[in-house]
C-alpha cells in the first residue's frame, strides 16, 4: 500500500511524504504506483525548478519526502493542494492501495515532546516514545535532536501501537 502524508500549518501545505508501493500490478503496469509517483515529482518538479525553491526534497525507490519553510509554503502550496486532490480521488478508485492522510504541523519549538504527546492523545509518555520509536525508528528527543519538528499525524489505526495518533 501506498501511505501519502500531507503536511499543513494553518491554511498552508508545507510538503509531503509518499512511502510503500501499490502492488496493484507488477512494477512495470502498475497503473496506480505510476499515476502516484507521476504527480508527485511533477509536483516536486514545479516547486523545485519553476518556482525555484529551496524545498528539501528526498526521492528513492518507493519514497519522496518534500518539505518546504513557512516562507515557501505560501508560494507553493497550491501546487501541493492539487496534489492532495489528485491523490485523495486516486483514493476513493484505489482504495485498498493508497491511503492518504493530512496532518497539522505543530509550531516549531512551539511545544515539548511531552506536551505532543498528551495533545495527540497517549497518556503515558514512555508508551509514546516506545511507538514513536516503532513506527518511525527513532526516539522522539534524537528526531527532534536532528533539528525537525514534531508534527501530529492522526491515523485511523495501527498495528504497531493500540494508540488511533502519532506524531512524527
Amino acid at each position: 500500500m501506498i501511505t501519502v502524508t500531507f503536511f499543513k500549518s494553518a491554511d498552508y501545505f508545507k510538503g509531503f511524504k509518499i512511502s510503500g508501493h501499490a502492488d496493484f500490478n507488477t512494477s512495470g503496469p502498475d497503473i496506480v504506483c505510476a499515476g502516484v509517483s507521476s504527480a508527485a515529482i511533477m509536483t516536486a518538479n514545479t516547486i523545485t525548478e519553476v518556482l525555484h525553491t529551496d524545498a528539501e526534497v528526498t526521492d528513492s525507490d518507493g519514497f519522496i519526502n518534500l518539505n518546504l519553510s513557512s516562507n515557501e509554503a505560501t508560494e507553493a502550496s497550491h501546487l501541493i493542494e492539487g496534489l492532495w486532490l489528485h491523490l485523495s480521488a486516486l483514493q476513493k478508485q484505489y482504495k485498498k492501495f493508497i491511503k492518504v492522510i493530512i496532518a497539522e504541523v505543530l509550531g516549531e519549538g512551539e511545544y515539548r515532546i511531552n506536551e505532543v504527546c498528551f495533545i495527540v492523545g497517549f497518556n503515558n509518555p514512555s508508551y509514546f516514545a516506545r511507538c514513536f520509536q516503532k513506527q518511525f525508528g527513532i526516539l522522539p528527543k534524537d528526531y527532534v535532536k536532528k533539528g525537525n519538528i514534531i508534527r501530529e499525524v492522526h491515523m485511523l489505526k495501527h498495528s504497531h501501537c493500540d494508540e488511533k495518533k502519532y506524531s512524527l
